[in-house]
């Protein structure tokens, strides 16, 4: 048996429905490509990832040196299949079977509530929610619309009726702007035909902060042409003394040296 010259394949991608099989095909071959007949084969080590089910070779190799396994699966990810022939003759080829999410059923809340900040500012955390599958897989590039409903606040990145996509892990982020008086604030994610949708919700408390003090946010050390303007602008955050933004808080710059 020869473990470089003999081939491990797979059918891929498959839906990790737990119930579709990809067929995985070896077919065993000598040092010169001749097919091997009548050895008995065995998945091993197991397939990788979590949630596998799998039918190792119920037969030895056939005419053609080929023995058959069957896997399936629950979980969306990338699975390594490795074969080993009873002897102990580790097969060195290896085949890849790709599970993917089924159709999007649900939304559920990450993190991002109870928080509190001065009124007219982003909260310090995203507000976040994740998409899932019926075997709770997550789903990437789901639309999913942030909305503030009380308080007076936005989304920002919704305020054009536009959603935010999930990410690999089925996440989706956005940034809370709070109202511009000091009252509770709400927020709700939705995600059209899924169950959640409208129930994954977010209150945050704004409130009056005094300015502490300001702190340089950038700009600084820049080179230009006199005359013109600076490539970049000159950036400054106002702060409570907590740290938290303050919104409308007037600022002047003034040229020190150099004129301009």
């Amino acid at each position: 048996i020869s473990a470089s010259r003999s081939d491990v394949s797979a059918r891929s991608p498959i839906a990790a429905d737990g119930v579709t099989q990809s067929k995985i095909t070896v077919t065993l071959m000598d040092d010169w490509g001749n097919k091997i007949a009548g050895k008995a084969l065995t998945l091993s080590p197991p397939p990788t990832g979590s949630n596998n089910t799998y039918t190792s070779f119920s037969e030895l190799t056939n005419a053609n040196g080929q023995a058959y396994a069957y896997l399936a699966s629950t979980r969306a990810e990338q699975k390594i299949i490795k074969v080993k022939e009873f002897s102990g003759v580790q097969l060195l080829d290896t085949a890849q079977v790709k599970f993917t999410a089924l159709d999007a059923q649900g939304i559920s809340y990450v993190s991002g509530t109870d928080q509190t900040g001065n009124f007219g500012t982003a909260t310090k955390d995203k507000i976040k929610a994740r998409v899932y599958d019926k075997n709770n897989n997550p789903i990437s590039d789901y639309p999913i619309f942030f909305e503030a409903y009380e308080g007076g606040g936005y989304v920002w990145e919704c305020r054009e009726s536009k959603p935010v996509f999930t990410d690999q892990t089925g996440v989706a982020s956005a940034s809370w702007i709070l109202g511009p008086s000091a009252e509770v604030n709400r927020a709700r994610a939705n995600a059209a035909g899924l169950a959640g949708s409208g129930s994954v919700r977010y209150i945050a408390t704004a409130h009056s902060g005094t300015a502490k003090k300001i702190e340089k946010g950038s700009g600084d050390t820049q080179t230009g042409t006199a005359g013109l303007p600076l490539n970049n602008p000159l950036v400054v955050k106002v702060v409570d003394s907590a740290g938290d933004p303050i919104y409308n808080y007037p600022v002047k710059f003034k040229v020190t040296f150099g004129g301009g």
